[in-house]
């Protein structure tokens, strides 16, 4: 998904950033903007901080349940989509196929089992969280690293 974010605020420079991000990396930004730190159970980061304790490549992780029940995690070059009504992966090289037409899961299986490892280990996670409402009292929501 390729959702232009446009931030305009006093004091920042213009520039273009080409990096992952997410819709959950807004709140953090804006309060970065104003000079506070982030919630600690805000998931996302701030897009602008320069030592935000992430790395500079990071992993993203996607759900889309418009028609179908699917969940993606994207890694450097590679998205990995899985279809829950199928139970089946698809894997994608973004950089050699960004319109995502050739599923390369069956010939690349090595990086699909270890991104599905860690695709369905976030899903996992939070799944138990948001499904417990005991949690939202004593905890914060399961935050998933750029660990590769």
């Amino acid at each position: 998904m390729h959702v232009p974010l446009v931030i305009r605020s006093p004091g920042l420079e213009p520039g273009e950033e080409s990096g992952l991000s997410q819709h959950i990396d807004i709140p953090p930004t804006v309060l970065g903007l104003m000079g506070l730190p982030p919630h600690p159970s805000f998931q996302g980061v701030d897009l602008l901080a320069t030592s935000a304790g992430e790395p500079a490549e990071r992993s993203v992780y996607l759900v889309g349940q418009a028609l179908e029940d699917q969940y993606a995690l994207v890694e450097d070059r590679w998205k990995l989509i899985f279809d829950a009504g199928l139970g089946e992966y698809l894997l994608f090289d973004l950089e050699a196929d960004s319109g995502e037409l050739e599923d390369l899961a069956m010939k690349r299986p090595e990086i699909a089992a270890r991104l599905a490892t860690r695709l369905q280990g976030w899903r996992k996670a939070q799944l138990q969280y948001y499904s417990d409402p005991a949690a939202y009292q004593s905890t914060y929501p399961p935050r998933m690293r750029g660990v590769r």
